[in-house]
């Protein structure tokens, strides 16, 4: 063996040497530079996952949110479908009893009015305006 080393020309102690020095400069190199390096990626590595586990979560209360508001617009539209069918219905019927009201009021009033034109002493000429005053004045106190 020592025939290699004294043929290459190599020192054998000096070879040692260079080896130890190069393994203690590995050493503090990791130790001073590759130890935080790997702390500062592990710790990003950390926050990375606690940010997708948010964004998850976020999600999730999104998706929830979503849902609860559509069901939110669909009990309001529904809410306001039975309040215009309410108001349609109530609308009707108070067109029916304003028409059936104002029906009953032509109805008594033209029956006033026959039955003043028919009282005796009075003529048809009552109903166009141009009877006795007696006969207005009794027309006009009926429909008040």
């Amino acid at each position: 063996m020592e025939s290699i080393f004294a043929y290459l020309d190599l020192n054998v102690v000096g070879l040692l040497w260079l080896s130890a020095n190069f393994l203690l400069l590995l050493v503090a190199l990791g130790w001073l530079f590759f130890r935080p390096i790997t702390q500062l990626l592990e710790e990003l590595e950390r926050r990375v996952r606690q940010s997708l586990i948010r964004a998850a979560d976020i999600e999730r209360q999104a998706a929830a949110a979503e849902a609860a508001r559509a069901e939110l617009l669909t009990a309001a539209h529904a809410e306001a479908r039975a309040i215009r069918t309410r108001a349609e219905e109530q609308t009707q019927r108070l067109l029916a009893r304003t028409s059936r009201k104002a029906s009953e009021e032509a109805d008594r009033i033209l029956g006033r009015t026959v039955s003043i034109a028919a009282a005796p002493g009075n003529g048809p000429d009552v109903l166009n305006g141009r009877g006795s005053s007696a006969a207005a004045a009794a027309a006009t106190q009926g429909t008040r």
